[in-house]
């Protein structure tokens, strides 16, 4: 499998723009029929994409939640198309990171999504992300949203 990488940049360094930019991206590739693991830093983070998903729209649900170990009664793993993770990949046919490092095999992944802002901080991490990846052999396209 060959792994696509791409950036989608927004314009605006506002967190809550950047998270209903991405809610509305995870809603459209759901309804396509595509599941999603998001993994972030911490579980703060995770917690905020959880609560982002559930209010970002009047009009739309995504089944999601916060990935857990798998049930400890079962050994099942989740079953919502979007799974938010904290540091670590759950299985879905695209990977968001939200995290400030590359995450450890985003090759197993058909496609990587990096969605930044233009908060210094957040610009200039996605910057080291996208010279990483096209250092591995994963030339990064590039999304520009908003002007």
């Amino acid at each position: 499998m060959s792994t696509k990488v791409e950036f989608h940049i927004l314009a605006s360094s506002d967190l809550a723009a950047l998270d209903r930019y991405l809610c509305g991206q995870i809603a459209q590739w759901v309804a396509s029929g595509l599941t999603a693991c998001v993994i972030t830093d911490d579980l703060a983070s995770a917690e905020r994409m959880d609560n982002a998903l559930w209010t970002f729209s009047d009009e739309a649900f995504v089944a999601h939640e916060i990935a857990r170990a798998p049930d400890a009664r079962t050994g099942a793993p989740p079953l919502a198309p979007v799974l938010i993770g904290e540091g670590r990949t759950h299985p879905a046919d695209l990977l968001v990171n939200l995290g400030k490092a590359l995450p450890d095999g985003f090759e197993r992944f058909g496609r990587v999504i990096e969605c930044i802002d233009a908060e210094p901080a957040r610009l200039g991490a996605g910057r080291r992300r996208f010279v990483a990846y096209r250092d591995r052999g994963f030339p990064p396209d590039t999304i520009k949203i908003g002007s």
